[in-house]
């Protein structure tokens, strides 16, 4: 969709003579920038503490992500040292968490009295002259450096001293009591994360409120070595294994306070009792490469639920997780796994362990009573005393090796009675029974349900999904093909995860259910199709797929759960069904080829980061009925241009859109009472922001950063300008603020809407209780505008007509989607660009054709999808316009898409889809005139002259259309391309008014459109003397009153008299 150019002054010149402007802000020394701080302290806390261990790399790990998948996998085959020197704030990749680091090798130690800087990106700046001379050394480059240490005898600093630092994660000042003088732009362009920390409690004070200091007041911090918390949501970040241990001696903070763990950079060793007793510990999101979980690191934690192992750990403690409330668990393969480790955890439903487990310790999954399903490897040789015990709800153990594993006492006690089952091959049956006598009456064997053979498994039983996982004859790397029959109605969870040659999947139509993480890390799939059976897909099903490129969501889907395609690096596109109402936490984060999505209108939930880095997204519509969009919905999508906040939104959360850096147009709607911080945080490219609301909502920080880029607006109702100007943060963007009068008028009577500006397009729907989607009827956009904006008349049903000027150049998406009045759709001779869906649905039966001008030089996706009547799409251009997928109708072939003499084969190469749709014209154009042979003296006519300026030879009744009266018989008049038709049953009196259409091209010719339509209504003649023949009306004594008023289905009125002849030719030309 082509990008808003020029918006602000667009709708500037528009409201002169309602509006005064406001001068300007300049643009600030923190360009687009933002006074939120995702991670408060960032990396730079180990340098705080000088740079402890010089030999130690400072990871740059800055990111927010929610799931740390991508960090491990990297993790195994990559150099975590190596830089990212992505700009992106938060986590510019999700591979940034394991890639950000030092500076490259290549980078030199730079020392002199002024300033050193070293290997590793750390710079120290000893005097004022320091601050501008590093600057001037070509031995440094800029985006290389981590971390600044302003020392103590700095008393200034430089204007743009740290411009274009775009990797600094923080500054570090060494003087508590007297802040260095800032210079302007010293800190443009830092990313949003970085921090100034100040040497003492006290100092945080005396920075916030120091001239120039104040403007980043809240990215100043005091490192409290290694850690920092977020009192507002009980956020604990731990940087370094020191920390572990030193926040609990904070008595600043109350354990019970902690409902969030952030474990990062090379925090890689979680000691004995780290966060035992945290009673209302809910998440720990790892972005480290932990190794070790110590003792009792969690034990009574009886909140904590979501717990992502890494696949780096190694070691798992005694009691580790005892009485806490995890789900689900993923232990890594050759992982030693303490005594009681997730003894009492009462929520976790299934143990897949992994090969390579090689020990099952005392009482590690004892009392978990919600556990049905657990499956043990071929590699454990040994399970420990009361391992299940107390497992009162486990029906199934599978266990696929021939030799049983050492038995402890009381392994399996306590297993539901007369339901339990251990399965074990059929072969080692008596075996089992030999040697696990106290089981012996619930030991079975089982059929694998799977089979294997040149690269192709074969999966003919539910169990069998996982258990080919155990057979140690296949391995990951030998699957190639997948095929499911249908005596499978489950893929279960992690079946077929990191199978990382599969290039080929086949589902029965009986598989109802795709298991969480099934398909996950499947690198070299490319494309799946889901039968309509499936009804659920479960979280992380198909994520970091990284060549998956097409996949369907089957229709009877109601969520997409949480990072389902996350890191699906390939996925171009994909269409979501009606019948999904929440897509999850991150569904599609980091699917950074994705281009177009299609939210339907049922989707109520957009979860938290659902399309967070989405950076290839250009557009998207919110549905109307959607109710909440969670934190960083849509962060980091540096395409994405405009949006359109939907009327059910009541509160717009924090970080919703931060970084959003192409973003220039935002409609925020007056039912929104409240906007998060930053929610459109490091929005540079901001021209227009559009809030309705008298009120003013609140604010939670800056929401557009600590200034607006230079030259945007915030248009607010004109009555209220003065109290956005004194509320809360508002007051922050003074300078842009200015009102707006409404730019629309609305008949009531006649349902006519006319619009003035393009802020009018989007403003009438906000007059809701006064006017509704169904009360237009008729539409006229005035010269004056030359966007109709996304979704501006979408839902119109009762539209009949609209009038569009000339000046308009682009109808964004689904501008007009859902119009089934509308009898016509008249484009505007300077039309560019046509958005995605702008005239979907249009399925009216008169609208049967519909012209493309000649300058539209793009044309979106579906735009005319579901347009079910239209027969003809007649295009003008010499050079065929970019086509979207499925632009015209797909699925059925009965319509003809007409194209100038000669560019025929152009054409059907350029929109080759459609080839055998595409027709030329060979005749450019054939004009009608239309006129009434009434009986001399009367009001009156009983046929109709057809004549047209080329010799049309074929004319028949069914090619025409008639209108205040029925068709009698058509017959060809005495002169080349004359038609008489007669008007059968009826007589036509004073006032009545006929319409004839021709449908259809002729011959090769295209019938003008301007003529097509020509009605004919007849008028007594006013008393009076005879007036002379009028030349223009073919003759006759009886005055003709012509109008040549052009309505939106351009139709022409023509006025006859008595005996009076009249003709109406449009004499526009194909191609002209």
């Amino acid at each position: 969709m082509k990008k808003r150019k020029k918006l602000s002054a667009r709708i500037l010149s528009l409201l002169l003579m309602v509006a005064l402007m406001c001068s300007m802000l300049p643009a600030g020394v923190f360009a687009a920038g933002n006074t939120a701080v995702v991670d408060p302290v960032g990396t730079v806390a180990e340098n705080a503490e000088n740079i402890q261990d010089k030999n130690d790399p400072v990871l740059l790990d800055n990111t927010a992500v929610t799931s740390n998948d991508k960090l491990t996998e990297d993790a195994e085959s990559k150099n975590p040292t190596i830089p990212d020197n992505s700009v992106i704030p938060s986590d510019s990749e999700a591979k940034a968490s394991a890639e950000n680091s030092t500076p490259s090798e290549d980078t030199a130690s730079v020392t002199n009295p002024d300033y050193s800087y070293d290997e590793k990106g750390n710079l120290i700046i000893n005097t004022d002259k320091g601050t501008a001379e590093w600057r001037n050394d070509k031995t440094i480059d800029k985006e290389q450096v981590v971390s600044v240490i302003i020392e103590e005898e700095v008393n200034s600093i430089s204007d743009g001293a740290f411009k274009g630092c775009t990797n600094l994660t923080g500054v570090i000042l060494r003087d508590e009591k007297t802040p260095p003088a800032l210079g302007v732009n010293v800190f443009e362009g830092m990313p949003l994360w970085f921090s100034i920390i100040v040497p003492t409690d006290t100092s945080i004070d005396i920075y916030k409120n120091a001239d120039g200091w104040k403007d980043y007041a809240s990215h100043i911090v005091y490192n409290r070595g290694g850690w920092s918390f977020e009192k507002e949501t009980g956020t604990l970040y731990i940087y370094i294994n020191k920390a572990f241990t030193d926040w609990k001696a904070n008595v600043s903070i109350n354990p019970k306070e902690v409902r969030n763990l952030v474990i990062r950079n090379t925090a890689n060793n979680i000691p004995d009792d780290a966060f035992s007793n945290c009673v209302n510990l809910e998440k720990v999101t790892v972005l480290s490469f932990l190794q070790s979980i110590g003792e009792s690191a969690f034990e009574g934690c009886f909140s904590l639920t979501d717990f992502k192992m890494p696949e780096s750990v190694a070691t798992i403690g005694d009691k580790a997780f005892k009485d806490t409330k995890i789900s689900n668990i993923e232990i890594p393969a050759k992982a030693e796994i303490g005594e009681s480790a997730f003894e009492n955890c009462t929520k976790l439903s299934e143990i897949i362990l992994p090969a390579g487990i090689s020990k099952i310790s005392t009482s590690t999954f004892k009392g978990c009573t919600g556990l049905n399903f657990a499956m043990i490897p071929h590699t454990v040789s040994s399970i420990g005393d009361e391992a299940f015990s107390g497992c009162s709800a486990l029906e199934v153990i599978w266990v696929n090796t021939q030799t049983p594993a050492s038995l402890g006492i009381n392994a399996f006690d306590g297993l539901p009675e007369k339901k339990a089952r251990i399965m074990v091959p059929k072969e080692a049956v008596d075996k089992y029974k030999d040697l696990w006598p106290d089981y012996k009456e619930i030991i079975c064997a089982f059929d694998t349900g799977y089979t294997f053979e040149n690269g192709t498994l074969t999966v003919t039983a539910n169990a069998g999904t996982v258990l080919w996982r155990t057979d140690e004859s296949i391995g990951e790397e030998n699957v190639q093909k997948i095929i499911i029959q249908d005596t499978v109605d489950t893929i279960i969870a992690g079946a077929f995860q990191s199978c990382k040659n599969l290039t080929e999947v086949e589902l029965s139509n009986k598989v109802t259910t795709i298991g969480e993480k099934a398909f996950r890390r499947c690198v070299n799939l490319m494309s799946v199709r889901l039968p309509n059976s499936v009804t659920r897909i479960e979280s992380e099903a198909f994520s970091s797929c990284d060549n998956l490129v097409s996949i369907n969501i089957p229709e009877g889907l109601t969520t997409i759960e949480k990072e389902t395609f996350y890191g699906c690096d390939n996925l171009a596109s994909i269409d979501i069904p009606f019948s999904v109402v929440t897509i999850g936490d991150s569904a599609f984060e980091f699917c950074v080829s994705l281009t177009e999505i299609s939210i339907p209108e049922n989707v109520k939930n957009i979860d938290a980061e659902a399309f967070k880095h989405c950076r290839a997204l250009k557009n998207v519509d919110l549905p109307n009925g959607l109710k909440t969009l969670g934190v960083m919905a849509f962060a980091y999508n540096t395409s994405l241009d405009s949006i359109l906040i939907p009327e059910q939104i009541t509160h717009i959360e924090k970080y919703t859109f931060l970084g959003c850096t192409a973003l220039d147009f935002v409609s925020i709607p007056s039912s929104v009472t409240s906007i998060g911080t930053s929610a459109f945080g490091d929005t540079n490219s901001l021209k227009t922001v559009l809030v309705t609301r008298n009120i003013p909502a609140t604010m939670q920080d800056s929401a557009f950063g600590m200034s607006l880029p230079e030259g945007a607006e915030i248009f607010v109702p004109t009555s209220s300008v003065e109290a956005y100007k004194k509320a809360n943060y508002w007051m922050n963007y003074a300078a842009n603020i200015t009102g707006f009068e409404n730019g629309y008028e609305f008949d009531q009577e006649s349902g006519k809407l006319t619009i003035k500006t393009e802020l009018g397009a989007v403003l009438w729907k906000e007059n809701g209780n006064n006017i509704k989607p169904e009360d237009i009827q008729h539409l006229v956009i005035l010269d004056t505008v030359q966007t109709i904006p996304e979704e501006a008349f979408d839902g119109c049903t009762n539209l009949k007509t609209a009038e569009i000027a000339n000046s308009v150049t682009t109808i964004d998406s689904h501008a007009f989607s859902g119009c089934t009045s509308l009898t016509a759709i008249n484009l505007p001779v300077n039309l560019e660009t046509i958005g995605w869906g702008a005239f979907s649905d249009c399925n009216n039966s008169a609208l049967t054709e519909i012209i493309i001008p000649a300058n539209v030089k793009t044309i979106g996706n579906y735009v005319f999808l579901g347009c079910t009547n239209v027969k003809t799409f007649v295009v003008k251009g010499e050079t065929p316009a970019k086509l979207g997928g499925r632009a015209f109708d797909v699925d059925r072939t009965d319509f003809t898409i007409l194209v100038p003499t000669g560019k025929l084969a152009t054409y059907q190469t350029a929109w080759s889809v459609y080839a055998d749709q595409i027709k030329a014209v060979e005749e450019k154009v054939a004009f009608l005139n239309l006129s009434a042979n009434g009986a001399s003296g009367t009001a009156t006519t009983t046929e109709l002259t057809l004549s047209f300026d080329k010799d049309i030879q074929a004319l028949t009744e069914s090619d025409i259309t008639l209108i205040g009266a029925a068709k009698g018989t058509l017959e060809k008049g005495s002169k080349t391309g004359e038609y008489k038709l007669s008007i059968s049953g009826i007589t036509v009196k004073n006032g009545d008014t006929v319409t004839v259409k021709v449908d259809k091209a002729k011959e090769g010719y295209l019938i003008e459109p301007g003529s097509r339509n020509a009605s004919v209504s007849v008028k007594q003649p006013a008393p009076g003397p005879t007036p002379s023949p009028n030349p223009n009306n073919g003759g006759g004594n009886v005055k003709t009153g012509v109008t040549d008023t052009q309505t939106g289905a351009a139709c022409a009125a023509v006025f006859l008299g008595i005996a009076g002849l009249a003709a109406l030719g449009f004499k526009r030309r194909f191609n002209k």
